[in-house]
């Protein structure tokens, strides 16, 4: 079974929000430049990724205090 830490919930849903919402037309009316889609992912993708790098390293440390 997969298990998601709260961190990941959040992200998920704040995605969801920012990409499938009425706020969705509110940003994508601003005129913004062709490429600012792909600052919302490129931050996106960022955070997952810091995400993932603090719950390997808190594993790590629980493995090092039990001595595996």
């Amino acid at each position: 079974m997969l298990r998601y830490s709260g961190h990941a919930l959040l992200l998920m849903l704040g995605a969801i929000f920012l990409f499938h919402s009425p706020f969705t037309q509110w940003w994508a009316g601003l005129g913004l430049p062709w490429y600012s889609v792909f600052i919302f992912w490129v931050f996106l993708i960022v955070l997952v990724a810091l995400d993932n790098l603090s719950s390997t390293a808190d594993k790590t440390e629980e493995e090092d205090k039990r001595g595996d």
